[in-house]
């Protein structure tokens, strides 16, 4: 043993000879660790930013910019090459030895408060039985009223879902049509329509794939294999895929049955099954890069009575065609040919009226004023509302969803407000036929059901569905986690469990803080950078409102503390701002650092992203959404800093996210949104010297955006990067990358923190909640030890103690496998070091014993 000893140590001196003459630009750094009411209030006083750019418009146009739309198929084949390079890595010997493609993320909520919810279907006859279609999430299904959901649509190709229909002889069978069709762009938009034949279990796209979003599907009870379906379009730019569309034959063919031109598309129908009479509402809905348009002289309603042969406007009682009209809702009562519509106004999105006609659609009487119902039911944004629905066999009873839900007893004469329910803005009610006191009701909450008509509620939760736009880790409890969502203003969990969630603040939220000296100490953010100090449950306005409304903001405005000085916060509109007293008072740091507004209706020229460099924290970048990036090295002076412009080389697109390496402040990281329009996008940049220099470390990833990157601490060769398709990881600084974990759903992921000291990853999805991943746990070792370099051969040679002397004594790229690497491991605790060495050149040199087997 002595022997092996000294060769060891012979053999290690002359490899350490071989490194002292090459380049070494890894080395070894010593580490150090660094009410809604209220929200009401605010609003009602003028506080809080009337914005021109709607928030739908964000998430597309970051993704879009600086083009007027998203390239077509763009998704779908970012989507298909993720899908891919699963496969190619699941069928790899990688795959069965590194951790990070192998540990599952695990589901950390929460559950209790849901996401939107666009729209639902019951089982005819099992009234147990709910489908739920979520925003951005995919398909949910309860067979026991809500009080459990299992997802039944992650492998298809989007999770953004706009309507769902179930057979009425054969409930096995059921349609999905993808594509949110609110206008609530943060989603994508859909490819078309699903079949399931066995109740969820699989889905087949049958079709109309260029549909984009899908407002409505209906069956003909009396003929159920003709399906017609209200396809709306794109949001951004023009397609001639709109209108009404049919099928005879179960879906097997399509054929557009009604289109007005290429910027009006149907966004609902319904249908007589005595008669095969059908009513459609038609909107004219088109946005570009400048403007917003979602309404116009082509909205009207449309008859048919030969099963969408040909097509008459009905006018009779309804508002004359005009550029005020907007959008429509539609809803049936079979039994006594009784139908209701729902218009908003194009001029101020407000709610514009209740209609009602007893023959079909012939004759209209109004049946419901903003005086009649106390006011503007949709709070000025009515292209996100429009549905209204009927009680079957009771035409008296009618519901009108909006902000709040609104109910008539008799037939729209009189109106009751049975205000928010479990949750504001209602999107689809369902009606029990069989009892219409039964109601299921579907909003930004996710679901409620009512057995007295909706006047109480009891909540269908457990359902992981929230859309988190920015998330973080309680710094000294890395089981409680903090985010802003999208409906659902800004949450924290109270323990491990993912149903023990609670609401800190309302409106949309976004970035959270966290003192890292005090946790009760809370910063949070509403849309448009609208700020809030919550110290031991008590909240102020933490906005200087002297510079707010001089200053253009993002929809998510950045916001970051500085982590060596928790009264250091920074915040970015066009311009930078700096508190060193914990939002008492803020001073300006820059002037705009953008390119300036943009035209049109569109909110443009904002900051994006700050990344404060932990080790030194005079060092601060900032993005923009005009693709602007810069830097300055003096955030501790009293007056404005300095700031270089660091992104001429860099490719324009909005700058989602700039990341500081944790040791040295001149290592940054820029990832990028959007996608290609001709050449190759790199969509992830790396600089050495404070931007001056960058170099693209996509990789082998696909095109598609990248919304934040994080650097490993032990590892600052490691990184990784939450996408718009999942998570991914490299530990070659981007030479390769892999997928990151399993068991989730491919997702976009807006945010992802690392609580280095416990080892837990979380990512923050928007449309499945939250996933933690535990980096502290390889269990990537198979076989036997030794493969340090986790090539497929599965077995120690010279290769290997190359890597792990370079790992131990130069500062080298960390084993691929740190559980593989510990040779003389006899459980899953790591500790690399010259035993190690020993025993791997024993066994390779002198025939020494096999390195112990893995456990």
């Amino acid at each position: 043993m002595k022997k092996i000893l000294i060769f060891t140590v012979f053999l290690v001196m002359t490899l350490l000879i071989v490194y002292t003459f090459q380049d070494n630009d890894n080395p070894k750094f010593t580490k150090t660790w660094y009410r809604d009411a209220q929200y009401s209030a605010q609003k009602k006083s003028g506080k809080i930013k009337s914005a021109k750019q709607e928030p739908s418009d964000w998430f597309y146009l970051q993704r879009a910019y600086p083009n007027d739309k998203i390239p077509d198929n763009a998704y779908i084949n970012a989507y298909t090459e993720v899908k891919e390079l699963k496969a190619q890595v699941e069928n790899s010997k990688a795959a069965q030895t590194t951790s990070f493609l192998s540990t599952p993320w695990v589901e950390a909520g929460p559950t209790n408060i849901p996401g939107r919810i666009p729209c639902i279907a019951i089982h005819p006859s099992a009234p147990a039985t709910i489908y739920a279609g979520s925003a951005a999430g995919g398909v949910f299904k309860s067979v026991d009223f809500g009080v459990s959901w299992t997802s039944i649509f992650d492998d298809e190709v989007t999770l953004s879902i706009g309507a769902i229909a179930i057979h009425p002889t054969n409930p096995n069978i059921i349609y999905v049509g993808t594509g949110e069709a609110n206008t609530a762009g943060d989603t994508y938009e859909g490819v078309g329509i699903y079949k399931s034949v066995d109740a969820g279990a699989t889905w087949t796209n049958i079709g109309l794939p260029n549909s984009a979003r899908i407002g409505r599907i209906v069956l003909d009870p009396l003929r159920p294999d003709s399906i017609y379906v209200a396809v709306l379009g794109k949001y951004f730019g023009t397609n001639p895929e709109r209108g009404v569309y049919r099928s005879f034959d179960g879906g097997s063919s399509w054929e557009q049955a009604l289109s007005i031109d290429d910027s009006t598309g149907c966004i609902d129908i319904v249908i007589d099954s005595a008669s095969g009479t059908l009513v459609a509402s038609m909107w004219s809905i088109y946005r570009d890069y400048e403007n917003s348009k979602v309404g116009g002289i082509t909205c009207g309603i449309y008859k048919s009575i030969n099963s969408g042969d040909s097509w008459n406007q009905v006018l009779n009682g309804l508002p004359a065609p005009a550029d005020s009209i907007s959008r429509i809702g539609l809803a049936i009562e079979q039994s006594t040919s009784t139908i209701y519509s729902m218009y908003v106004s194009n001029i101020d999105r407000s709610f514009l009226g209740i209609y009602k006609s007893v023959d079909l659609g012939d004759n209209w009487v109004t049946r419901g004023t903003q005086a009649e119902l106390g006011g503007d039911i949709f709070n000025g944004f009515g292209w996100y509302f429009g549905q209204i629905r009927v009680a079957p066999n009771n035409p008296d009873r009618v519901y009108a969803l909006g902000v709040q839900l609104y109910y008539s007893s008799d037939g729209g004469l009189n109106w009751t407000n049975l205000g928010y329910g479990k949750h504001a803005d209602h999107h689809d009610i369902y009606i029990d036929p069989a009892n219409s006191d039964n109601v299921y009701n579907a909003s930004d909450g996710g679901m409620a059901y009512s057995t007295d008509a909706g006047f109480s509620w009891a909540e269908l939760n457990a359902m992981p569905s929230t859309q988190f736009y920015a998330i973080t880790i309680d710094p000294n409890n890395s089981d409680i986690l903090y985010g802003g969502t999208q409906d659902n203003g800004s949450m924290r969990s109270t323990s491990v469990s993912e149903d023990n969630w609670e609401k800190i603040g309302g409106g949309d939220g976004f970035y959270v803080e966290v003192d890292h000296t005090n946790s009760d100490i809370i910063y949070a953010e509403y849309q448009w950078g609208q700020m809030y100090k919550i110290e031991n449950g008590s909240s102020v306005w933490a906005v200087d409102w002297t510079f707010y409304n001089e200053d253009r903001h993002n929809w998510n405005s950045p916001f970051a503390m500085d982590p060596q000085n928790s009264l250091r916060l920074y915040y970015g509109s066009n311009k930078m701002y700096q508190t060193n007293d914990g939002a008492v008072t803020w001073q300006q740091k820059s002037d705009d650092l953008t390119n300036g507004p943009g035209t049109g209706n569109r909110t443009f020229g904002t900051l994006t992203t700050i990344g404060i460099a932990p080790s030194d924290s005079t060092v601060v970048y900032v993005g923009a959404n005009d693709g602007n990036v810069w830097v300055t090295q003096n955030a501790d002076a009293s007056g404005m800093f300095t700031w270089t412009n660091i992104s001429a080389t860099l490719p324009l697109r909005w700058i989602s996210r700039v990341t500081v390496d944790p040791y040295d402040p001149a290592i940054a990281y820029v990832t990028l949104s959007g996608y290609k329009v001709e050449d190759l996008l790199p969509h992830i940049f790396r600089t050495t010297d404070y931007g001056a220099n960058w170099i693209s470390i996509s990789g082998n990833l696909p095109d598609f955006p990248i919304n934040d990157v994080v650097v490993d601490p032990d590892n600052t060769s490691t990184l990784y990067i939450g996408t718009d398709f999942g998570a991914f990881y490299t530990t070659d600084l981007g030479v390769s990358w892999n997928p990151l974990g399993t068991s989730m759903p491919i997702v976009p992921i807006h945010d992802l923190v690392l609580h280095n000291g416990d080892r837990k990853l979380v990512a923050g999805t928007h449309g499945r909640s939250m996933y933690s991943l535990d980096l502290s746990s390889p269990g990537c070792c198979i076989g036997i030890r030794g493969n340090v370099d986790g090539d497929i051969n599965d077995q120690a040679d010279i290769s290997d103690l190359v890597y792990l002397v370079d790992f131990i004594f130069v500062g080298g790229l960390a084993p691929v496998c740190l559980e593989e690497a510990d040779l003389d491991g006899v459980d899953n605790s790591i500790n690399i070091d010259m035993s190690d060495l020993v025993l791997i050149v024993d066994f390779i040199f002198s025939g020494g014993a096999a390195p112990n087997a893995c456990p």
